[in-house]
């Protein structure tokens, strides 16, 4: 086994990280937050994105996955599967390469305790507009 490489920073301790979390609320309960927005074509590499935010301000690792993703009334082969420590949060982007504007998803959402995998919350199928 090698040596332990340690790396010491002489960071200001006043700084506070800030995220994005705007969007339309997806779900939120229970100190669990997911927030979808649309990414614009002109900020992405192969058309537009969903951006979706998850906020975990509990005290379990949670698993998160998406059941029946629909963009624009079409099903996609993108989907949200992803683990979110306790009290952290994560974004997962989910692509979206034809040429149309996204108007609307529609999505299910399942939480997990990421520990035995019972579940946790099991969303209704949820439709987001987009402006």
């Amino acid at each position: 086994m090698g040596d332990v490489t340690c790396v010491e920073f002489n960071d200001d301790p006043s700084y506070v990280q800030t995220y994005c979390t705007s969007g339309t609320k997806v779900f939120d309960q229970e100190g669990i937050k997911l927030m979808a927005k649309q990414i614009p074509s002109q900020f992405s590499e192969e058309g537009q994105d969903l951006l979706f935010y998850i906020e975990n301000n509990t005290d379990k690792t949670i698993h998160v996955e998406s059941e029946s993703l629909h963009i624009n009334n079409i099903e996609s082969e993108g989907m949200i599967y992803t683990s979110v420590l306790p009290n952290k949060m994560r974004y997962v982007a989910i692509e979206y390469d034809h040429a149309m504007e996204i108007e609307n998803t529609e999505l299910e959402v399942i939480i997990y305790d990421n520990d035995n995998f019972d579940t946790l919350y099991e969303s209704e199928l949820n439709l987001v507009t987009f402006n």
